[in-house]
């Protein structure tokens, strides 16, 4: 598959003007590739689970973080602007089993470039408890 190159509005956040890619480069082709393979595939059924999981991050979820006894793996950013480091701090922080694990510097699609460093720290996981 060949992807053309992200138009630099795409790859810029309209208030900060920082790169929204922020250490995982749009010109990186694996990460650009694993963002276009899983919005194609978020989608292929229509938006109607795209507007639903809006809606839900948006209305009460019927629980607690309190509430949540599996232990939680959270991954995030340090310079994400899509969801700020300040906010993740303070809902991992009710979770009563979370480990929080930031990458510095790294903006929103960080993940894209980490897919085995998640595979691994959860596999060790699963079978260290």
């Amino acid at each position: 598959m060949q992807l053309l190159p992200l138009p630099r509005t795409a790859r810029l956040c309209p208030i900060t003007g920082q790169s929204v890619w922020n250490g995982a480069s749009a010109q990186n082709h694996g990460g650009q590739q694993a963002h276009s393979i899983g919005v194609r595939e978020a989608l292929r059924q229509g938006r109607e689970g795209w507007t639903d999981e809006t809606l839900a991050i948006l209305s009460p979820w019927g629980f607690e973080p309190e509430d949540v006894k599996p232990q939680v793996s959270w991954w995030a950013g340090e310079s994400d602007i899509n969801c700020p480091i300040a906010a993740v701090r303070r809902y991992v922080d009710r979770l009563p089993s979370a480990e929080l694990h930031v990458w510095e510097g790294a903006g929103h699609f960080r993940q894209y470039l980490r897919a085995n460093q998640f595979v691994s720290h959860l596999t060790r996981r699963a079978f260290d408890d």
